[in-house]
């Protein structure tokens, strides 16, 4: 399967703009969501797909074993600043296997 055919079955930005929509629920109630989000207004981020990569991973893997999956991040924009990156990580069956966000 080409990468651009899967990225249109699953439609790929609106899969990740939901995933980060529920990991911030979930990450409000963590004690470093202030630290990241400090005095921010919380309705001034913009959330921007940025990037989708079909990934072929080595690491830990025995063999000729290869962990294979398409990684999608968004970019959390406040005063036209980047100040954190979203990436969430999908098995090529569609499922989400991982996510993160992090500082930048």
């Amino acid at each position: 399967m080409e990468l651009e055919q899967w990225l249109d079955e699953y439609d790929i930005k609106k899969m990740v703009m939901r995933d980060l929509k529920y990991y911030l629920i979930g990450y409000k109630e963590e004690e470093d969501f202030n630290e990241l989000f400090k005095d921010m207004d919380l309705d001034k981020v913009q959330y921007v797909f940025h990037s989708v990569a079909y990934v072929i991973n080595e690491w830990h893997t025995s063999g000729d074993e290869k962990r294979k999956y398409i990684s999608a991040r968004v970019r959390l924009e406040y005063n036209d600043s980047v100040f954190a990156e979203y990436e969430a990580i999908y098995g090529l069956d569609g499922e989400g296997e991982d996510d993160y966000l992090r500082m930048v």
